[in-house]
């Protein structure tokens, strides 16, 4: 089921028109229409706008084509959702998500994040965070802590510690980022 199907099958449960589901989220009616129908592309954003409004998670949005407890995803059968930055002049982060689904409590999400780019806010949730630099640096607040991560380095805490990044160079970087429980 796609993600699209997937919206609409849960906006349909919910006993909620596109009209109601465009009011209550900020979204276009055409826009939804078009998700639903596969004909447009979400962001993260949006994504985490649908999924509150449905009471889900973003997660749970995505195909969940695993009945196994293995799981192998092939590079091109990744899902990658963009997210915007606070910073309107940057290029969005390219979200890819590694592994999903309801049978799993690891949430692996490769990112590739442009010069200027930053996270949009902080965030906070269960679980803990590790983060592993494979191109690139970035800047890390954690807490009251910030870190200056280079390409080879982790960093890992517990996710309810308030946290945000921003690549603060004039190159792409490149992280894998790892939480043990679902956080979108």
């Amino acid at each position: 089921m796609t993600i699209g199907a997937k919206i609409k099958k849960l906006r349909n449960i919910k006993s909620k028109t596109l009209k109601e589901l465009a009011e209550k989220t900020g979204l276009s009616t055409s826009f939804l229409s078009r998700l639903e129908n596969d004909k447009a592309e979400a962001t993260l954003n949006d994504l985490r706008k649908l999924a509150d409004e449905l009471d889900v998670s973003v997660i749970s949005l995505l195909p969940d084509e695993f009945e196994e407890d293995i799981r192998l995803v092939r590079r091109k059968e990744r899902h990658t959702i963009l997210q915007p930055s606070s910073n309107e002049n940057c290029e969005p982060c390219v979200l890819e998500f590694l592994l999903w689904g309801s049978k799993i409590n690891l949430e692996p999400t490769l990112m590739t994040i442009p010069p200027g780019s930053d996270s949009g806010g902080v965030a906070i949730h269960a679980g803990e965070e590790f983060l592993f630099v494979l191109e690139g640096e970035l800047k890390v607040y954690c807490g009251e802590k910030s870190f200056d991560l280079k390409e080879g380095d982790t960093l890992g805490f517990p996710a309810q510690y308030p946290h945000r990044w921003e690549n603060i160079t004039g190159q792409n970087s490149r992280i894998i980022v790892a939480s043990s429980l679902p956080t979108f």
